[in-house]
């Protein structure tokens, strides 16, 4: 429990790796990439997903997608709850995982004392199928969509100690870190 919240200890990591040059395609398979195409990054890391695939193809807030029975995709809400109980000057650092193990240094702030455990599995990129910042950055899906082809997302830095909140396209591939209904 992270406050009145309780989330994953670690990213998904479930359904069928594809190829970083393929896109997801048949809406009944839940798909994942992994970092350079490496099943070893997937169950270190957890998969990176679309939007669509985290999701399951549908656009409702706090929608199950592909976390289990009992929990969900957070929302934009679930995300900024999380980020004032930690305080939102240092959240970031609370959450990731101490140390040079995973994170490149510096790693600044991280304490992980909230026990989420952030780990920098960096994203997939859609427009030219590469992957980026495995070391530098955890990226988060949210389940709130910002318009008809970006969705709020949210990131933990190495180089900082703050939660942030950004828009990126549902096509990238980022981390899903579900949280109980």
């Amino acid at each position: 429990m992270i406050g009145t919240q309780c989330w994953m200890a670690q990213n998904l990591d479930i359904g069928t790796q594809i190829s970083s040059k393929a896109n997801p395609a048949d809406k009944a398979v839940v798909t994942k990439y992994c970092y350079n195409d490496s099943p070893a990054n997937c169950n270190l890391y957890g998969g990176l997903y679309s939007w669509d695939v985290a999701m399951q193809h549908t656009e409702k807030e706090n929608a199950r997608g592909i976390c289990p029975e009992g929990w969900h995709v957070p929302s934009e809400s679930d995300w900024t709850i999380l980020n004032t109980y930690l305080g939102s000057d240092a959240s970031g650092g609370k959450m990731k995982e101490p140390g040079t193990r995973h994170w490149i240094s510096p790693n600044n702030g991280a304490t992980n004392t909230s026990g989420f455990t952030a780990l920098p599995a960096g994203f997939r990129l859609f427009s030219n199928s590469t992957f980026k910042q495995l070391g530098a950055e955890a990226d988060f899906w949210s389940s709130t969509m910002n318009d008809a082809n970006s969705v709020v997302i949210f990131n933990i830095d190495g180089s900082d100690v703050t939660l942030v909140k950004g828009f990126d396209d549902k096509r990238y591939g980022y981390s899903v870190r579900c949280i109980k209904n």
